[in-house]
């Protein structure tokens, strides 16, 4: 058999390289399942959660192997502990990044259709003219929910794709991560301590 580094390598690509267009996916099948009676769109994005969720599952099993694949065998839990450091600014950065492109869509959305609106009908509803848009939207005075009552009928409600910018920026997160495996090459095995050395 050949080194196990280079299956683990390519089980990471695999992973990795599935779950950028998945992401993309699910923003496809969202915009392809709004008023749609198709179930392919949603058989697209339970597929792309679900190859979503197995490869950070797959990663997380996998990574003491390929540390021990990379580094050698000795230390790999000290190894794998290290690496798990990363969980946790992970866990406070992504949802904030998720949060953030998504109130950045919901501001523009809600931009976007105030502009249908007419000046009067818009001060009516809210007590204040466009010029304070940006106060009303901080007090969440002005919502989409909101605007989609007064606009124009056949205006379309932009809430199912908030989520479009979070989930390309995912998408390009997953790709770097795509491009640092493929550039990731073991230690030379003369550097590995052996049992006698520890």
């Amino acid at each position: 058999g050949g080194d196990p580094f280079y299956g683990r390598k390519l089980t990471y690509s695999l992973m990795f390289g599935l779950s950028a267009p998945a992401y993309l996916a699910i923003t496809y099948s969202v915009h392809q399942g709004v008023g749609s009676d198709s179930v392919l769109p949603l058989v697209i994005f339970t597929g792309s959660v679900f190859t979503i969720v197995s490869s950070f599952g797959g990663a997380a099993a996998t990574r003491p192997a390929i540390v021990g694949d990379v580094f050698g065998l000795n230390n790999v839990a000290p190894l794998s502990a290290r690496q798990l450091s990363v969980v946790l600014p992970a866990s406070f950065a992504g949802p904030k990044i998720v949060t953030y492109f998504r109130e950045e869509s919901v501001r523009s959305s809600i931009v976007d259709l105030s502009e249908k609106v007419e000046p009067a009908v818009f001060e009516d509803a809210f007590g204040m003219g466009k010029e304070h848009l940006d106060m009303l939207v901080d007090q969440q005075t002005v919502t989409v929910p909101r605007l989609m009552e007064i606009v124009p009928p056949g205006t379309e409600d932009p809430t199912p794709f908030v989520y479009d910018n979070s989930m390309c920026v995912l998408a390009g997160f997953v790709s770097m991560a795509l491009v640092s495996n493929v550039l990731l090459k073991p230690v030379c095995k003369s550097l590995h301590l052996d049992e006698k050395e520890k």
